[in-house]
């Protein structure tokens, strides 16, 4: 219920004013920048206000509406501005000739009082988005929308104009929530422990409308019980629960499907019962009709829901290496991408000059196909286009088709890996454990010189779960004797970290061309995600 009472807030400001926290209030001000332009015998003005629909007077002449500009005499002029819900204002302006004046003033909005009896007195306040505090707010007048809202109660929203120099008395209370779950859901529903960071695990979340208690059973695929872990006491709205695959003894599981079940109960004081929400995944909920639980209401209600999460330990993610968001090092293009979640992206800052970002996509169990997009100070831009396709070759090694199209705005880029060319190559990798080794032949068009040569790309590399580390080269054949400087041969050393609890991997380059000495020397930092 809102109750309105009228006073003059001069009659009660002073008995207030120390319990009136300011509401974000614009503070009237003032300010003049000037430069020197060519204006003989006049000054020129530009005048903005805040309101954009104030009226602003020059010497009380006729009033414009939505800012003033124009030419005024060398001299003191009387500047006016007003504004409906807001204090007027006037001051003076001297102008001198062959200057312009750009004048930015903000007028001081009327306000009134909003004085708050809210039940429970802790629940938090919002006017317009902001959140306020204390028993008497000074709020801009106009019409606002007021939130109140309190964990375990049911959110409070109404519409109150708040009136010049006037107090509006805002008297609510808010009924307890009826316990409810909604917006439930286990990510990823595959995942591999073995993993770093947060692709190592799943995650469990929803969301509840009062306080409660759970808890959540895990079962392996013939029933038995793995793994059970009583839920903390719900506080708030959302609630999150990390499991890594493990069994209580903190054990590793084997791969495999396990079944979630997770059963959710409000406390006896939260409410009468429970209701459930549609499942965002996973299986439908159930409703139980007995309580298991000690703490829960005698004539409450369990809701529990089931879903499925899978185990799956050849599901790799490493901090693979991108050349617009394809796996492998700078000038190799790593064939093995089975194991690739379906989207990627990095971005780099590249010293002396220079960025980009990129993009990249799986098109199918063993294709993908990446974008990428670089920018130079020069100024010079360019895009890049690939798809590369992969085949296990049979035991350690892979085998792999790139096709790629590139193009830059600039003749000479400074870049790797900017000329406007085409290139189609033959990647080959070998493992041996940790350790990659790769070549590329293949053939590339300049589309600048119309000449096509042969490329060879290598690749030397170590990559685990956590780090990837190597060196690649390129160089062109055909046309320009290599390592010279028409034809340079080009080595990066590179390495990437997949981040802890974040699913972000570092990147750092070093690249540089021989011809025969080192010459466009570069540095990379930047980041990458996968999803």
């Amino acid at each position: 219920m809102v109750v309105k009472k009228i006073f003059l807030a001069a009659l009660l400001a002073g008995i207030f004013v120390g319990a009136a926290p300011a509401f974000s209030i614009r503070s009237p001000s003032i300010s003049v920048s000037t430069k020197t332009v060519t204006s003989p015998g006049a000054g020129i003005v530009n005048i903005s206000a805040i309101p954009s629909d104030a009226w602003i007077s020059v010497d009380g002449g006729s009033a414009s509406f939505a800012g003033w500009a124009g030419p005024l005499s060398p001299g003191q002029h009387s500047i006016s501005a007003w504004a409906k819900d807001h204090y007027s204002s006037q001051f003076l302006l001297v102008v001198e000739e062959n200057t312009s004046y750009t004048v930015s003033l903000e007028l001081e909005p009327h306000t009134g009082f909003l004085a708050l009896e809210i039940q429970p007195p802790d629940a938090e306040v919002f006017v317009d988005g902001q959140k306020i505090q204390g028993s008497l707010v000074e709020i801009p007048v106009g019409r606002r929308t007021i939130r109140i809202k309190k964990f375990g109660y049911d959110e409070h929203q109404l519409s109150l104009t708040v009136r010049w120099q006037r107090i509006s008395v805002l008297n609510i209370g808010l009924k307890p929530s009826v316990f409810e779950v909604k917006a439930w859901s286990l990510r990823p529903e595959i995942f591999n422990p073995s993993n770093k960071g947060s692709y190592g695990r799943t995650v469990l979340s929803f969301s509840v409308t009062a306080p409660g208690k759970g808890l959540l059973e895990i079962s392996d695929s013939s029933g038995i019980k793995r793994f059970e872990r009583e839920l903390p006491v719900f506080t708030t709205w959302s609630q999150r629960f990390v499991w890594q695959g493990r069994d209580d003894r903190e054990a590793a599981l084997p791969d495999g499907e396990y079944l979630f079940k997770i059963s959710l109960w409000p406390l006896p004081e939260s409410g009468a019962g429970a209701e459930k929400a549609p499942a965002a995944g996973g299986d439908s909920p159930a409703v139980d009709d007995v309580p298991s639980a000690d703490d829960e209401p005698d004539n409450g209600a369990t809701v529990s829901f089931t879903t499925r999460v899978r185990i799956d330990s050849s599901r790799i993610i490493a901090p693979s290496g991108a050349q617009a968001a394809r796996p492998g090092l700078l000038y190799f293009p790593d064939p093995k991408i089975a194991r690739l979640l379906p989207g990627s992206a990095e971005i780099l800052g590249t010293y002396p000059r220079g960025a980009s970002l990129a993009l990249g996509f799986k098109l199918g169990p063993s294709t993908m196909m990446a974008l990428e997009g670089s920018f130079d100070v020069a100024p010079a831009g360019g895009l890049g286009l690939s798809f590369l396709q992969g085949f296990a070759a049979g035991g350690k090694f892979d085998l792999g088709v790139l096709g790629r199209f590139a193009w830059n705005s600039d003749l000479s880029p400074s870049y790797p890996g900017a000329a406007s060319e085409a290139e189609i190559s033959l990647p080959l990798a070998a493992s041996f454990g940790g350790l990659r080794f790769g070549a590329a032949p293949g053939l590339v068009y300049d589309f600048n010189t119309r000449d096509i040569e042969g490329r060879a790309g290598l690749g030397l590399w170590y990559e685990n779960q956590s780090i990837l580390t190597g060196i690649s080269a390129q160089s062109d054949f055909g046309g320009a004797a290599p390592v010279s400087a028409s034809n340079p041969l080009r080595l990066a050393l590179e390495a990437r970290v997949l981040l802890d609890s974040t699913p972000l991997t570092f990147m750092l380059r070093i690249s540089g061309d021989l011809s025969p000495a080192l010459s466009s020397p570069t540095a990379s930092l930047g980041f990458g995600v996968v999803w």
